[in-house]
């Protein structure tokens, strides 16, 4: 099938369920569906409930025609920071080495994971994401199962969400946090690299959460090297304070608007818009 003129359709699968954008891919990219199903059963640790919505949804009309990007949630996301090692002299011993870092942090567990790491220029560190290699092989072969899908890219949410607010936060200094119900995602730039990344469980009072981890983060070494300034990504929370206990401003990322989606209803959709 042809990618030009296909319609786009963006899929979010998040621990709850799976959400679903279709986007025409004119000039002028209009919003033409939106559906957003819950899975049944134990989501929180399992991602065959998704694979099994998943299945079923692709097979119907408008959702089995087009070029399809998925996003995963953070929930099935593992995150490392890479530090820059002289030593490594082609992609495949850096490779070699990023599976190692998972080993040691995640155990043998690391051995069945799928690695991606962020292109960075020499001597600056790296970001590199675990997702379960099942899942991909999963998530690819569903998507086949539709002969008038292709499939573009799968990608974590930290990342979609980072390279669609690029012109808004890339080559500036300070923590990004990206906030889903349940999770949120802490990245630390300062000296123009990272720093530090974190991916922790929140519950509903997260505002306060931040605010004592930030608390805490302060005392680390790295954060000396990190502006005390807050990039915020939470589409789906209509309001929140401008500073943060410690008197911390508070930027917050707005999401691109497009034809079909409401600013006040379809706040759950801005994010996969655009991707």
């Amino acid at each position: 099938m042809s990618l030009l003129w296909s319609d786009e359709i963006c899929i979010f699968v998040n621990h709850k369920g799976v959400r679903l954008v279709r986007r025409s891919s004119h000039w002028r990219p209009t919003i033409l569906d939106k559906l957003t199903i819950p899975c049944t059963g134990n989501t929180d640790t399992a991602w065959e409930n998704q694979i099994s919505t998943l299945e079923k949804i692709i097979q119907e009309a408008p959702w089995n025609k087009g070029n399809v990007t998925v996003i995963l949630s953070n929930h099935f996301v593992r995150y490392l920071l890479i530090p820059w090692n002289e030593l490594l002299l082609n992609d495949n011993e850096q490779k070699v080495y990023v599976g190692h870092l998972f080993s040691e942090t995640y155990g043998d567990i690391s051995e069945n994971f799928d690695l991606r790491c962020s292109p960075e220029k020499p001597e600056m560190t790296r970001i590199a994401s675990a997702v379960d290699h099942s899942f991909i092989q999963r998530i690819k072969e569903t998507i086949s199962s539709a002969p008038r899908l292709t499939l573009k890219s799968i990608k974590p949410y930290l990342m979609s969400v980072y390279n669609s607010n690029s012109n808004q936060f890339i080559n500036k200094n300070g923590w990004f946090v990206i906030q889903e119900p349940g999770r949120i995602c802490i990245v630390a730039r300062g000296l123009g690299q990272w720093q530090c990344i974190k991916s922790i469980r929140i519950g509903s009072e997260w505002l306060n959460e931040i605010d004592d981890m930030f608390s805490r983060e302060q005392l680390s070494e790295y954060a000396n090297n990190i502006p005390a300034h807050v990039y915020l990504w939470a589409p789906e929370q209509n309001s929140f304070p401008s500073l943060l206990k410690n008197n911390w401003p508070i930027v917050k990322l707005t999401p691109k608007t497009y034809p079909g989606l409401s600013p006040e209803s379809d706040l759950a959709y801005s994010m996969m818009a655009y991707d």
